[in-house]
């Protein structure tokens, strides 16, 4: 016998069970619980993306050895199919996760696996026909680039394995199981592609082994998928629910329009470095490409929230348990801000050294990293109000984004011609600036929920005084200290103020209760259960 509780308990953490057995017995939360599962979940996935460093450490790599222009190209080839996969897996990941969430609530064994038999059903079919069609186009010699035509045809196949690996995790989180993305995301795959990239340097020329690498790395990350979902859950049950029909046009009907919206939401991540490519060089490409790598700490701390998040308000707006609603999206939206603010700050602070790692020539790119974290930034805290609107009312979500695509295009048709690379990460900026607002906008008015507080205000505050008092040490030291050694204690000291400052100001009790349990000897008071 398993359960949610035997898998996941308090802390959201999996116990060996008998995938057999059943499913959902002692499944039940509420808000207290939920906060407590938010709170170790977001922990759990924002370790794993301080262990994802292993990417950056390929694109150091990647950077040194085969400079920008080759750098540039492989990026454009894994942007095209980051876009492409979106099509190939339908929405069938972050539908099986809201739906699957449902059935464990409504202790529904035998729906939940049929919502996940049909999903990899589903899935499957669609990346194949991706993948011939796809292959089909670039023999013709389509793409952006002709340089890109060879890897991405190497590459292609590896949407098979992204999706069988996304598929396989989702289901998992739908019991609030984290850790396994950590393993398969943020330590397999990344420590494969750069071992295997560094492998097949001596035996392709070019960006040819590279690709091999990236595919030969998502194979990887599908095959601890399996096994990680065979731990905890039954493959048996998994392949009866796949042959179900009942319920299959529905689960389609569900997933297209979150699959539709996931593709058009990776363009317009990717829509500015495409339209780069467009304008600029290859060499343009590959700065502006590991610009935006760099900044992954700061994306993965809203991906970090997303798994956890997603089936407790999934469940929550079933109930309709409005005060849990609206407690978990004001203390989500804090959370982040909070983790967020504070790496942007250190970003800025220190962005010339953090290009100078890639080498040399990619330090023309320190502006352009400072911008695109804060694009990052803004959509990571704001954009949490996503989530309400892409459950309950995904039409408007991906309306959203469209006229977001078209007003980011027209922006860098503008910008780029102007201003280059910062032109690009300019219109970023705006694109997320405007979206995200409208969204804060109509999930107040549509579910009569606000994200902010008094506390937002306080950590804005506290990061404007301590990012003006490390930008203005930066610059005072230039005659002083090196500019690695100067941008380093900058940014230590704006962390340091910028706690200081937030310790001052006073933290919600939500965070208070978090830092007794992580410090309690700090504490006179008995640590909180």
């Amino acid at each position: 016998m398993i359960s949610p509780s035997s898998l996941v308990g308090a802390q959201g953490a999996e116990t060996p069970g008998d995938p057999r057995g059943g499913l959902f017995k002692g499944s039940a939360g509420g808000s207290r619980k939920d906060t407590k599962d938010i709170a170790k979940g977001a922990l759990i996935n924002f370790f794993g993306a301080l262990l994802q460093g292993m990417n950056l450490i390929f694109y150091f790599f990647l950077g040194r050895i085969y400079g920008p222009a080759e750098t540039g190209l492989f990026l454009l080839s894994r942007a095209s199919l980051d876009i492409l996969s979106k099509m190939g897996i339908l929405g069938l990941d972050r539908a099986m996760l809201s739906l699957g969430a449902r059935k464990t609530a409504e202790q529904d064994e035998e729906g939940f696996y049929r919502i996940l038999g049909q999903a990899f059903f589903l899935g499957l079919m669609s990346c194949t026909v991706l993948t011939v069609c796809l292959r089909g186009a670039f023999a013709l010699g389509i793409s952006l680039k002709p340089e890109t035509v060879k890897p991405i045809g190497i590459m292609a196949w590896g949407i098979f394995f992204w999706l069988l690996s996304s598929l396989f995790l989702f289901a998992t989180r739908t019991l609030r199981v984290m850790h396994y993305e950590v393993i398969c995301k943020s330590i397999v795959e990344p420590s494969v592609l750069l071992v295997s990239s560094l492998l097949f340097y001596r035996f392709f020329p070019g960006i040819e082994g590279l690709a091999y690498a990236f595919l030969f790395s998502t194979a990887a990350g599908a095959g601890v998928a399996l096994y990680l979902f065979s731990r905890v859950l039954s493959l048996r049950k998994l392949f009866h629910g796949a042959f179900q029909r009942s319920g299959r046009g529905r689960l389609f009907r569900f997933a297209f329009p979150i699959g539709l919206y996931d593709m058009l939401n990776m363009l317009l991540q990717r829509i500015d470095m495409m339209m780069v490519g467009r304008f600029l060089s290859a060499s343009a490409v590959g700065i502006y490409g590991l610009a935006e790598e760099a900044s992954f700490v700061l994306k993965k701390v809203r991906q970090s929230f997303d798994p956890i998040f997603i089936p407790v308000i999934s469940v929550a707006q079933q109930t309709g348990d409005r005060r849990s609603l609206s407690t978990q999206y004001r203390n989500v939206t804090r959370w982040i801000l909070l983790l967020d603010l504070g790496l942007l700050g250190s970003f800025i602070l220190i962005s010339r050294t953090i290009m100078g790692l890639f080498g040399p020539l990619f330090v023309p790119g320190a502006a352009v990293l400072g911008w695109i974290s804060l694009s990052v930034v803004i959509n990571t805290t704001l954009g949490v109000s996503e989530l309400f609107i892409l459950i309950e009312r995904p039409t408007i979500n991906l309306m959203n984004t469209v006229g977001t695509i078209v007003l980011n295009v027209l922006l860098n048709l503008w910008l780029i011609p102007r201003y280059g690379l910062v032109g690009a990460a300019l219109s970023i900026v705006l694109s997320y600036g405007v979206m995200n607002t409208v969204r804060v906008v109509q999930v107040g008015a549509i579910f009569r929920l606000v994200p902010f507080t008094l506390y937002h205000l306080k950590i804005f505050l506290s990061f404007l005084v301590a990012l003006a008092a490390g930008a203005l040490f930066r610059s005072f030291a230039v005659s002083l200290l090196p500019t690695v050694l100067r941008e380093i204690s900058a940014a230590a000291l704006f962390l340091f103020l910028y706690n200081l400052f937030m310790g001052v100001a006073g933290l919600a009790p939500e965070e208070k209760a978090l830092v007794r349990k992580i410090f309690p000897i700090f504490f006179n008071s008995p640590r909180e259960e």
